[in-house]
Parts: C-alpha cells; sequence; structure tokens
C-alpha cells in the first residue's frame, strides 16, 4: 500500500498544501489544473472573491520553462506576493506560494476538487 501511494506522488509535477484551516493538500499530474470558483474546475474555491476561472497551473513540455501560472482573475493571483496580473503568465519554481487572494486577505471557505 504504501509503494502504491508513493508512486502515485511521483507522479505528481506539482503539489498544492493549503494555508487556512479547512484547505487540502492536492497532488497535480494532469498538463493544466484549473483553479476558481465555477464547478468544473480541477479545485472549486466557493468564495465571492475568487474568478469563475482564476488561474491556470501548465506543464509545459520542451521548453526551459517546465511550469506555468496563467492568471485569470480580476482581482489577481500573486506568486511569492506579487501580482502576476490578469491574461499574463508566469514561470513557477520548487517552493513558490500562490495566493489567490492578496497577501493577508484569507478565504473563509475551502477548497473542494471535482
Amino acid at each position: 500500500m504504501a509503494d502504491a501511494k508513493r508512486s502515485q506522488q511521483e507522479a505528481y509535477w506539482c503539489k498544492l498544501v493549503g494555508k487556512s484551516g479547512k484547505a487540502e493538500t492536492a497532488g497535480v499530474a494532469a498538463e493544466s489544473f484549473a483553479i476558481g470558483r465555477a464547478p468544473g474546475n480541477d479545485m472549486q474555491v466557493p468564495d465571492q472573491r475568487i474568478s469563475s476561472v482564476h488561474c491556470i497551473l501548465r506543464r509545459v513540455a520542451k521548453s526551459t520553462v517546465e511550469y506555468l501560472l496563467e492568471d485569470r482573475s480580476t482581482n489577481g493571483t500573486f506568486v511569492n506576493g506579487e501580482r502576476v496580473g490578469k491574461g499574463h503568465s508566469r514561470a513557477l519554481k520548487n517552493a513558490d506560494v500562490i495566493a489567490l487572494l492578496s497577501p493577508g486577505q484569507v478565504s473563509d471557505a475551502g477548497p473542494t476538487r471535482e
């Protein structure tokens, strides 16, 4: 059982770890992973401050930049405290901190997985 769990974890290219008490940890194995308020996202966050599709994490093949965050949010998505900007993308590296709300704001709603 432990070997199966380890194999599954090794298949993940991204691990999302929530900061609030209600947030969950999620492994990402798909080439893209959508986060937002609307049903149909890979991770749904039921908070009105979160856009329908807030951001998309992408694994980019055959590139010097392997992982990207695409911001689709009106209110902004933040990487290490810096706003990405709607319609813009940012390369991600190990241990980057992604925030769906501006630093200092905390969501009371925990995410759910589709």
